[in-house]
């Protein structure tokens, strides 16, 4: 009689442990105590708000001197004299015709930031004719340009 009993329980026991609802919103632990599921951040909250933008003063293009811009728009090069000729002019390119960026190895006397655009960014500040364009930005020290790179990287990545 007492075995008989004793198994009854068990399966009793068993069967409502499985079928017991398990509530939203709660984990079932291995003890029998509850513990409530970490509520996930709305979807507003979990994008961080864009960069400010970042101007590397000292920066030479195309034997111009003037500023580089990163910001949540794109890479901006404004030279210091803008009328000083075709070879000065301001640089403009958004983060959707930039393909990808290069840096000069330390090693290399010169600081250089290469900036490649999209092939079919034609129009947009890109090449013409369907080709890869790069845009090559020296600096005046290794420090900001590894700062710029870190900086692409991540307004890339994002």
């Amino acid at each position: 009689g007492q075995v008989a009993s004793t198994r009854s329980r068990a399966t009793i026991r068993g069967r409502r442990k499985a079928a017991a609802p398990r509530s939203r919103g709660i984990r079932q632990t291995g003890s029998s105590r509850r513990v409530p599921t970490p509520a996930s951040p709305p979807a507003n909250m979990t994008e961080s708000p864009p960069a400010p933008p970042t101007a590397y003063d000292d920066v030479a293009h195309r034997g111009a001197r003037g500023t580089l811009t990163l910001s949540s728009r794109g890479v901006a090069f404004s030279p210091e004299d803008a009328g000083a000729g075709a070879g000065s002019s301001v640089v403009d390119l958004p983060w959707t015709v930039v393909s990808k960026h290069q840096v000069s190895p330390s090693s290399h006397p010169r600081s250089l930031l290469k900036v490649v655009t999209r092939p079919e960014a034609v129009g947009e500040g890109g090449p013409r004719g369907g080709k890869p364009a790069s845009h090559t930005f020296q600096f005046a020290g290794r420090a900001a340009l590894e700062a710029a790179r870190r900086e692409v990287s991540d307004r890339l990545g994002a």
